[in-house]
């Protein structure tokens, strides 16, 4: 590059410069582009951004600019669609689809029952349930209902003579070991039996096919088996056929027919 040399009285004066001029200030001893020093502050008197031309990169602000990037960024989700105003330099958001709100809410939704009145359909309360059990039920025979509201008390009883045998109720089935000894009617026992029966005799026994004594009985009864016995004397221990046949044997001329 030629050296170009200016005298400091060829400069314009700085007053009289306009955007598109350009001014490069030189400092006494200068050896290179390192000690360039910028324009004098007196050159910017009076100037702004309208007197700097854009450049490529670092563009001015422009609302223009501001609503193009905004629509750029914008993406309708679903249920939302966007109406774009340049006039008006306004965009418009709005959900396309029928609910806005649901019970109030916005947003991702989430209800539960506290968020809903009651309709026709009722909620559960216990008395609901205590109301609607009392009119259900229907006393049948030997049975009587009393439904006491304040108390939330529902009582069954059984009007029946009969409620409970020997402290059991239902389909109740006795034996023995249910039911206590009396007085009078006892259960049996080998002590009682024994105690009763040492009071007893033949009296109090009835004669069955085991007859009892009576000397008419012997008197009649027959002398089947008899035979003559030897001839010998009677003793003790004979019966009394052999007795008879030791004696039919000592009389001979007697004879038993």
């Amino acid at each position: 590059m030629a050296n170009i040399e200016i005298r400091t009285s060829q400069l314009p004066i700085a007053s009289t410069l306009i955007g598109t001029d350009k001014v490069l200030v030189i400092k006494s001893g200068v050896t290179s582009i390192a000690d360039v020093n910028t324009v004098n502050t007196a050159a910017f008197v009076g100037k702004s951004t309208n007197n700097l031309p854009e450049g490529n990169s670092n563009l001015y602000f422009t609302s223009t600019r501001v609503s193009d990037k905004v629509q750029q960024m914008l993406q309708a989700g679903t249920g939302i669609s966007f109406a774009v105003n340049p006039s008006a330099q306004t965009i418009t958001i709005s959900a396309s689809s029928d609910v806005k709100s649901v019970n109030t809410k916005v947003g991702y939704v989430v209800l539960t029952t506290d968020d809903i009145s009651e309709g026709t359909s009722k909620y559960f309360s216990d008395e609901r349930v205590d109301d609607r059990v009392a009119n259900l039920l229907e006393a049948g025979s030997n049975v009587s209902i009393s439904y006491n509201d304040s108390l939330n008390k529902l009582t069954i009883n059984s009007t029946g003579n009969v409620r409970s045998v020997n402290t059991l109720s239902g389909d109740v089935v006795l034996t023995t070991d249910n039911i206590s000894q009396g007085s009078t009617n006892k259960y049996y026992s080998s002590t009682l039996f024994d105690t009763s029966f040492s009071t007893k005799s033949t009296t109090n026994l009835s004669e069955g096919t085991n007859l009892y004594f009576t000397q008419g009985r012997v008197i009649a009864s027959p002398l089947t088996g008899f035979t003559n016995g030897s001839d010998v004397e009677i003793t003790i221990t004979d019966t009394i056929l052999q007795a008879f046949g030791k004696t039919q044997t000592q009389l001979p001329q007697q004879k038993i027919v």
